[in-house]
């Protein structure tokens, strides 16, 4: 799952789930606690079609501990409808998408 570690940043990558199993969940937030000398974090979910609420829930948890640690937790090329889900739930819970640019120059 973990892709690349480049100058403290993350890439947790190509994660091919719809987070719909709670293995691979808990899996996914393993990862991204584990890292917590990172200065950012970047999922990759260009893989991802479809993101059920627990997994919202946990990017969520997630960006909130990444802010709280110092830590830019940011999601990397999602599908245009897995953006909208985020988009949707966006006055809940707070994302950061990062580009291809954004993502290069962490």
């Amino acid at each position: 799952m973990l892709r690349a570690i480049v100058c403290g940043v993350c890439f947790i990558g190509r994660t091919r789930f719809c987070f719909a199993r709670t293995a691979e969940i808990a899996q996914l937030r393993a990862a991204v606690l584990a890292r917590d000398w990172a200065e950012a974090i970047i999922i990759d979910l260009s893989e991802v079609r479809y993101v059920e609420m627990d997994a919202i829930q946990l990017l969520a948890f997630l960006g909130s501990w990444a802010r709280e640690n110092g830590i830019q937790l940011k999601l990397f090329n999602p599908s245009s409808y897995v953006h909208h889900q985020f988009k949707s739930v966006d006055a809940m819970f707070h994302f950061e998408f990062a580009s291809l640019p954004d993502a290069m120059g962490l």
